[in-house]
């Protein structure tokens, strides 16, 4: 058995080799200004980590809801009006593991194969992804980081 051809054209993770640059200049206390993968800067509150390790301790995990759970909704809509002062309509949450996923799922719905999408080059590293094309299916045209200039 051997893997899809999808499979093998996967390269090298940008952000992962950026993240791994950027350490490597800090470890030379060279001055640096990341722009890879977004880790938290804080440490988990305890509250959570106490509820996650009780809810574990039950043995009662389940899969969440596609559109999680109402009370997390419920929790970003809170936090969203109390940090920014926006109020968010419940089905404007969206919850995901990350900015490529949620990237990658508004192409897969929005996009349909006879469009062009057009990215600018470098943009998360998802550029590359977009151009392997056989899942996602358009006309891909990558601008040079200097176009945004150009454009006006």
């Amino acid at each position: 058995m051997s893997i899809s051809h999808l499979a093998r054209s996967i390269g090298e993770s940008a952000t992962l080799k950026l993240n791994e640059r950027a350490k490597l200049l800090v470890d030379q206390n060279q001055p640096v200004i990341h722009l890879g993968g977004g880790e938290p800067k804080n440490k988990v509150p305890l509250t959570a980590i106490l509820h996650s390790a009780a809810r574990l301790t039950t043995g009662d995990v389940k899969y969440v809801p596609t559109d999680v759970t109402p009370s997390l909704k419920k929790a970003i809509i809170r936090y969203t009006e109390e940090n920014y002062g926006w109020l968010v309509a419940p089905e404007n949450v969206i919850v995901s593991s990350g900015a490529k996923q949620s990237l990658f799922n508004a192409l897969v719905s929005l996009v349909d194969p006879q469009d062009e999408v057009i990215v600018l080059a470098g943009a998360f590293g998802f550029g590359g992804r977009i151009r392997q094309r056989p899942i996602v299916g358009q006309s891909v045209h990558p601008l040079p980081p200097n176009a945004r200039r150009s454009c006006g």
